[in-house]
């Protein structure tokens, strides 16, 4: 009986991941807060590539130009931000975490960000890792 269970729940796990939809589209086709955030925040860039998540239980939305990776909820609210090979835009970084980030590692540049409900986490240049709470109070250190 638990074999047939376990068949089961494999057969509705692989028909929900099938589900899935990701696909290229027009930097147009993002919500209006994400197109908000790429025109105030890369004022510059031109040629950037935009594609949607459609899943099961949400849908994503990831912009890629450069050496720069952005993810968007499905309001368009920005969830991550990669920079690899140059520093994520200072405004979107709370003040807070900013100022800790320069107190316990002067001078180096933010390269990442992630935000949640939970708080957010920032990898430096040098690897650091740190995680904070969603009031931008350091929680941890992590090389």
């Amino acid at each position: 009986m638990k074999k047939m269970w376990m068949m089961a729940v494999c057969l509705i796990l692989g028909v929900m991941a099938a589900k899935a939809d990701e696909r290229p589209i027009v930097v147009t086709e993002l919500p209006k807060e994400a197109q908000t955030f790429l025109k105030k925040n890369y004022p510059k860039e031109k040629d950037m590539l935009a594609f949607v998540d459609k899943g099961v239980f949400s849908t994503t939305y990831e912009v890629k130009f450069g050496n720069t990776k952005l993810e968007f909820t499905e309001e368009g609210e920005w969830k991550e931000v990669e920079c690899k090979y140059g520093a994520v835009p200072e405004a979107i970084v709370p003040k807070n975490v900013a100022a800790s980030a320069n107190e316990h590692f002067s001078g180096v540049a933010i390269v990442k960000i992630e935000r949640d409900r939970r708080g957010y986490e920032i990898q430096l240049a040098n690897g650091m890792e740190m995680t904070f709470d969603s009031k931008g109070n350091l929680v941890d250190i992590n090389d």
